[in-house]
């Protein structure tokens, strides 16, 4: 008998075997999402809510400079810690989401390893927090360190 094992295999390399490398689907949704303005209410569409009742919403938007790396931020209720990230991707807009208990005030604070802020020498970066829709913190031209003030549902929270 003698059957060709193996055969001609087709013609090389024009056989398209793998196009949809380069179309990832929805890689990066939040590209074009303003960070001003418009935060009545409702929350926003592409993150959801949070679903404990006893949570409250912390929605953070980071848009990073050239060396996202430095930039770092922890959240400390009733002052300790509570959550802290780190390791941002460069020149990237980013929007975390933290779940908080409604039973504790808390502070914001963004730090930066360089001790150049995130705007203007390396790009233009800020950060923005909002507690349950409220604004309550917004930084790009510090230093090393800002810190947000204390936030949080009870009024002690506010003090004077």
């Amino acid at each position: 008998g003698g059957g060709s094992i193996g055969g001609g295999g087709g013609g090389g390399s024009t056989q398209p075997t793998d196009p949809p490398v380069t179309t990832p689907p929805t890689a990066n949704p939040p590209t074009a999402m303003p960070t001003r303005g418009g935060n009545s209410g409702g929350g926003s569409n592409d993150v959801p809510a949070c679903n404990n009742n006893n949570e409250i919403e912390l929605l953070i938007d980071i848009n990073t400079d050239e060396y996202g790396e430095e930039t770092s931020y922890e959240i400390t209720k009733d002052g300790t810690l509570f959550k802290a990230k780190s390791g941002f991707p460069n020149s990237s807009n980013i929007r975390v989401k933290e779940c908080v208990p409604n039973d504790g005030c808390y502070q914001l604070t963004v730090m930066d390893s360089n001790d150049d802020g995130m705007c203007c020498s390396s790009g233009f970066g800020s950060i923005h927090a909002y507690f349950d829709g409220e604004r309550v913190f917004g930084a790009m031209d510090f230093k090393s360190k800002a810190r947000s003030k204390v936030f949080g549902e009870s009024p002690s929270c506010h003090g004077s």
